[in-house]
């Protein structure tokens, strides 16, 4: 996947709570499954460490489904 320079360093913090606010179709979810991706395989993070928050159903759903496929690719 090909981020800019600023959902990079989003997708490689590993330290810590890490919040990403954008505008609508910015790629927020696109980013946050990246970095749980960067955190289970870089850094041994267990899946059930990783706490992520939506504030809108749609948001979740698409998060879940991202993330449904992104385990299934593994």
């Amino acid at each position: 996947m090909k981020y800019n320079e600023q959902q990079q360093k989003a997708v490689d913090a590993h330290k810590g709570a890490f919040g990403v606010v954008a505008s609508p179709g910015a790629g927020k979810s696109t980013v946050l499954v990246g970095r749980i991706d960067n955190l289970i395989r870089n850094h041994n993070v267990l899946e059930n460490e990783i706490l992520a928050i939506s504030f809108t159903r749609n948001t979740a759903d698409e998060l879940k489904s991202k993330l449904t496929n992104w385990i299934i690719s593994m």
